[in-house]
């Protein structure tokens, strides 16, 4: 007989649990009317990016998000879009993961670090950003990897302590 709070007990089984719940709640809110944002600076990005490469300074944006769009572009310019989105919600879901080791170290509460993880995962707004095409959208998920550094920088992570400084 299998014992389910047994179960509930596994960090991997709860974090995998979570990330499932995350592309289902995305894939059901994605499902009536797909459709890839675009905002007036989007297509800027892609000529940034460009501009980039050819050795110029671009004074409005920080290099990454450009060169990522110029990239994808560079594979295949037909589905740029499509695969920048889903680079983003890869990004944004697997940022689940670092946000409830933070919150695990903060809070010392197993059961609550998994509520606010699950809530992050699957709130409409967080999960919706990741369909729009500008810097804020990687934005919102590499918040959750600089708390995590400065979360384990402060609680004596030796392994995050390094990865930080070499960032």
């Amino acid at each position: 007989m299998i014992n389910i709070s047994k179960l509930l007990q596994s960090e991997k089984l709860c974090l995998m649990m979570i990330l499932i719940m995350g592309v289902l709640t995305y894939t059901y809110i994605s499902m009536p009317n797909f459709g890839i944002g675009v905002y007036d600076d989007s297509g800027s990005n892609f000529f940034a990016g460009e501009n980039i490469l050819k050795g110029n300074i671009d004074y409005l944006r920080t290099p990454v998000y450009p060169l990522i769009c110029c990239f994808f572009a560079w594979i295949s310019a037909d589905y740029a879009l499509r695969m920048i989105v889903v680079l983003q919600l890869f990004i944004f879901l697997s940022s689940a993961i670092p946000l409830y080791f933070s919150l695990k170290h903060l809070t010392k509460r197993t059961g609550l670090s998994f509520i606010i993880t699950a809530i992050y995962t699957c709130f409409p707004t967080f999960l919706i950003y990741t369909n729009l095409i500008f810097t804020e959208s990687l934005a919102i998920s590499s918040t959750t990897y600089l708390i995590y550094f400065l979360t384990a920088s402060v609680c004596g992570s030796h392994k995050a302590r390094s990865c930080s400084a070499a960032i």
